[in-house]
């Protein structure tokens, strides 16, 4: 009982006290058998990342590791540190024998450890860092095909007309509730099948009509070449800046305009997949809300994710995050999922490590992914 006890006040400290039942029931009957918990056994308890990263640390400095060092990448690792230190005080070790400990990494010979994300720099870990890596790359194809009451996988209706019409009908109800015009709507395009209005175009042509759309910019006609159809886009954008981008940063702001260019797009394919994220995103924080209008951006990132070639890694941690935000006041544990991968493949990249380079990378472009990073951190907090 008094093990259960040191247990139960270690955990309430941290405030993870939720975690208790499930340690117990596992076999983990004082803190201390936490020591050595594998990564297997941190998902098999529940424990969320963000949580995870706080046990480990406590954890690290019960065994004497600096809190501005970065986590050990193994448990022997952390044994080791900790029978330095102990040596060290008596006397009987060089101090720079204790910092050369800190460097020398060994591979756990049990399951995955969760001290293994950091970056290593000894050959002996050449191995295991591919596969970490390869490990994410996986973790990333097999989360971009995780179905959602928003992205029902699999479930696809693209060739299936008379369920695409009663799509396309819905959403122009819900517009039509909020006073939105689409001009393309001719009746007569949703009772031919061949004549199927597709479902891009009225994306970009939902335009606002009346005093109070909020969305006009005071004249039907075209400004500077930009037709009325991107205004409401524009608009998402704005959404989207104001509500998330603001509180938790995501893109430089100069760089969300030049990417968001209406004058370039024709169609989805030539809008980039986390405009269109954005887009959804904006849509959902937006006055109007049209429930099918961000479902549709949203859906459309995710397939065109399946499809096109991924992009640098710290291009697919953003995107990643961005599914998390759209995700996460439907499915908090699909919206985890996604944000789990951002993290990793932030981990991968080093972003941890107290001085981060990401390959030597130069500003602004390093600060603002850092800056994105500390929003993931945020995120798992």
């Amino acid at each position: 009982m008094a093990a259960a006890a040191d247990l139960q006040r270690t955990l309430t400290d941290l405030g993870l006290e939720q975690y208790l039942p499930n340690c117990l029931q596992a076999g983990f009957q004082n803190f201390q058998s936490l020591s050595s918990v594998t990564e297997a056994e941190l998902t098999a308890l529940g424990i969320r990342l963000g949580h995870r990263r706080k046990l480990l640390r406590k954890i690290a400095r019960d065994h004497a590791w600096p809190d501005n060092r970065p986590l050990p990448t193994s448990y022997s690792e952390l044994q080791q540190h900790r029978n330095s230190v102990r040596r060290l005080a008596r006397g009987n070790v060089d101090p720079d024998t204790l910092e050369e400990n800190y460097y020398s990494l060994t591979s756990p010979s049990q399951s995955p450890s969760p001290w293994s994300r950091a970056t290593s720099s000894s050959s002996d870990s050449t191995v295991s860092t591919q596969e970490s890596l390869d490990g994410t790359r996986l973790q990333v194809a097999g989360v971009l095909r995780t179905s959602s009451p928003l992205f029902p996988i699999a479930i696809h209706e693209e060739d299936n007309h008379a369920q695409e019409r009663e799509k396309i009908s819905r959403a122009l109800r819900g517009l039509g509730n909020f006073g939105i015009h689409i001009p393309a709507a001719d009746p007569l395009k949703f009772s031919d099948p061949d004549r199927i209005l597709d479902s891009e175009k009225w994306l970009y042509d939902v335009m606002p009509h009346g005093p109070k759309s909020g969305l006009s910019r005071g004249s039907n006609s075209s400004e500077a070449g930009v037709t009325p159809g991107t205004q409401p886009l524009e608009a998402f954008v704005e959404a989207f800046s104001k509500s998330f981008n603001h509180f938790l940063f995501l893109f430089r702001e100069d760089e969300l305009r030049q990417s968001f260019n209406p004058r370039k797009w024709t169609s989805d394919a030539d809008l980039p997949i986390d405009v269109c994220l954005v887009l959804a995103l904006g849509a959902k924080a937006s006055a109007f809300q049209v429930e099918d209008v961000q479902n549709e951006w949203y859906r459309r990132a995710r397939l065109r994710l399946l499809s096109d070639d991924r992009q640098d890694d710290l291009w697919m941690m953003r995107v990643l995050t961005l599914i998390c935000l759209f995700e996460i006041d439907d499915n908090i544990d699909v919206s985890y999922s996604f944000l789990d991968a951002a993290t990793n493949i932030g981990l991968e990249n080093g972003l941890d490590s107290p001085e981060p380079t990401l390959n030597g990378m130069r500003e602004p472009a390093l600060s603002q992914w850092l800056r994105v990073w500390d929003t993931i951190r945020f995120l798992n907090l």
